[in-house]
């Protein structure tokens, strides 16, 4: 299955937000159940990430990829 490959992956970053009307926050959660080295990051209204200006999930990125 499509999980039994994401397991093989040393470290999953899941960006989602609790009012994201396309995809429920559940799905997000859902999937870090299932793949235990998925990492859930929440953000609150974010909708579907749609917008263009989103300086905490590149300041997020930037962190987490060791980018100055």
């Amino acid at each position: 299955t499509s999980y039994r490959r994401l397991k093989a992956i040393p470290h999953i970053y899941v960006y989602h937000s609790t009012d994201d009307t396309v995809v429920p926050f559940s799905d997000a959660e859902r999937l870090c159940k299932v793949v235990p080295t998925a990492t859930l990051i929440r953000f609150e209204n974010r909708g579907h990430f749609l917008g263009s200006d989103f300086p905490e999930l590149l300041a997020r990125l930037n962190g987490e990829l060791d980018v100055a």
